[in-house]
């Protein structure tokens, strides 16, 4: 798998929307996690990878330290803008219901922080990590082990 800008974001994009999902399924009920997983994933996930793939354009020369500190930064600019915005809707409505309002979506903005959080370490630090070592070594895992297995096949005809 080729290491783009648009392939990370959509590792991030999966992996966080699973794992709010089972986050939102563990604190409540199948429905209400549906909702909620589908609501992040249109209004908060969509603009996040859209930003995750134009910052990981320009990251793309960094090292995986350079490039998470990048996801995490749009993740939390995502985040807190996503609450000042819910935060200036809320006066549409009473205070009784601006309440129930707001603390819904902090609820799903902060599993959503802390999911692509997740996501973005998991993708970052482990699944590029055997990718990061071929480049490093310049060699494949599997040629080398098969390479030391028939040099010493030969050495024990000698």
């Amino acid at each position: 798998m080729k290491r783009t800008p648009a392939i990370e974001a959509s590792l991030i994009y999966g992996i966080a929307l699973v794992l709010a999902f089972v986050v939102f399924l563990v604190t409540s009920d199948l429905q209400r996690a549906l909702g909620y997983s589908q609501g992040m994933a249109v209004l908060v996930l969509f603009p996040s990878w859209a930003l995750w793939v134009g910052v990981g354009f320009f990251l793309r020369g960094k090292t995986k330290f350079g490039r998470f500190l990048g996801n995490l930064s749009v993740s939390a600019v995502v985040a807190i803008a996503a609450i000042l915005i819910i935060q200036s809707l809320a006066g549409a409505v009473s205070a009784a219901q601006a309440k129930v309002f707001i603390g819904t979506f902090v609820y799903i903005l902060t599993v959503y922080f802390f999911a692509s959080l997740f996501a973005a370490a998991a993708t970052q630090f482990w699944i590029f990590r055997k990718f990061d070592a071929k480049l490093k070594t310049g060699e494949l895992p599997y040629l080398q082990s098969s390479s030391s297995q028939k040099t010493t096949k030969r050495a024990k005809r000698k």
